[in-house]
């Protein structure tokens, strides 16, 4: 391991490595930074080569071969760590966690015999049985399919991924959809997740697969909503706080006026699976349908005085100007050159 003294880029996995050696025993492993789960370690060969020819370069800047000796003997990131596909299948339990001592080491035993427990899915001979519930967990209510439907794995039963929690499910997708078969594909990006199949188990999972008119929309999520414009969509946020609306009145609402014809989509149906993203792209051009129904009325004199913009909702500068945006009416149609 080549590393200079003076350089900071050099410095290989240095951050990581202090991380690492100051958890605490039965500790979870987050980046300390996006605050996201570690689910793999893997070299970055551009610090590696910047730092080859930047030693290359200048050669009195290189360490001590006893500096880098030391270096390597204080190393916390192992060789089982960087092979991508033992880590991924030890990161993956039923919590999509994976729990350390402070050496480093895995909290349970592995032996190495363990790949045929990890290629098993929850409907293997062999795996616990799960009842089918009504699993709430905090953004969607599903039902959860188990062996009480009378399918259980065989030796040539095909496992998929899902795409949320990396777990194996049986590939049943030849099967039409019904009770015993829920969706497991995303209808529009054909995602796998297993969240209608049974409940994700994915660390971060917010409801990965659901119907479009079941989805529970947080406003987190949706800070961009109308057309990008982030002060659009505070506008059509606070009317909904200033009216004791909820987020779910208004899916709710849309639903009805899809239903009602008063609104149209092509692209999708109410009745359809979607994975979390394409559900918040779905709802995009609904809920700039919804903003446009309010009467102006109901609105702030600063919001409905505002002059509209010559290239409407297609404006591109709205998504990263505030001032524009602010200035500016978006909710109407492109004008310009009319």
């Amino acid at each position: 391991m080549n590393q200079s003294n003076n350089c900071p880029a050099v410095s290989k996995h240095s951050s990581l490595r202090l991380y690492l050696s100051n958890i605490p025993a039965l500790t979870i492993r987050i980046i300390f930074q996006c605050r996201i789960t570690v689910v793999q370690i893997s070299r970055n060969h551009i610090i590696n080569n910047l730092v080859d020819a930047y030693v290359k370069q200048y050669p009195e800047k290189k360490r001590s071969d006893e500096d880098i000796e030391d270096l390597n003997a204080k190393n916390k990131i192992t060789r089982e760590m960087l092979d991508p596909q033992k880590f991924i299948k030890r990161a993956r339990n039923q919590f999509g966690f994976t729990y350390y001592d402070s050496e480093g080491s895995n909290v349970e035993s592995y032996d190495g015999d363990s790949s045929d427990e990890d290629e098993r899915c929850r409907q293997c001979p062999g795996r616990m049985s799960y009842t089918s519930v009504a699993a709430d967990d905090g953004c969607n209510s599903v039902t959860i399919s188990s062996n009480t439907s009378g399918f259980t794995c065989n030796l040539n039963t095909i496992h998929i991924s899902c795409q949320c929690c990396f777990e194996l499910l049986p590939d049943r997708r030849s099967e039409p959809i019904s009770d015993r078969r829920p969706p497991v594909q995303c209808e529009h990006c054909s995602g796998v997740y297993c969240n209608m199949y049974w409940r994700c188990n994915g660390a971060s999972c917010v409801g990965c697969l659901s119907r479009f008119k079941d989805k529970e929309f947080k406003e987190e999520w949706l800070r961009e909503l109308i057309s990008g414009n982030v002060y659009e969509t505070d506008i059509l946020m606070n009317y909904l706080n200033d009216n004791h609306l909820t987020i779910s009145d208004m899916t709710k609402t849309i639903c009805s006026r899809l239903a009602s014809n008063e609104y149209s989509t092509t692209n999708f149906s109410i009745e359809q699976a979607l994975c979390h993203r394409c559900s918040i792209s779905a709802l995009r051009p609904l809920a700039y349908c919804y903003r446009n129904d309010i009467p102006n009325t109901e609105l702030p004199a600063e919001v409905t005085r505002r002059p509209n913009c010559w290239y409407g909702k297609e404006c591109r500068t709205q998504k990263n100007s505030l001032a524009h945006a602010r200035n500016y009416n978006h909710i109407c149609e492109n004008r310009r050159g009319k």
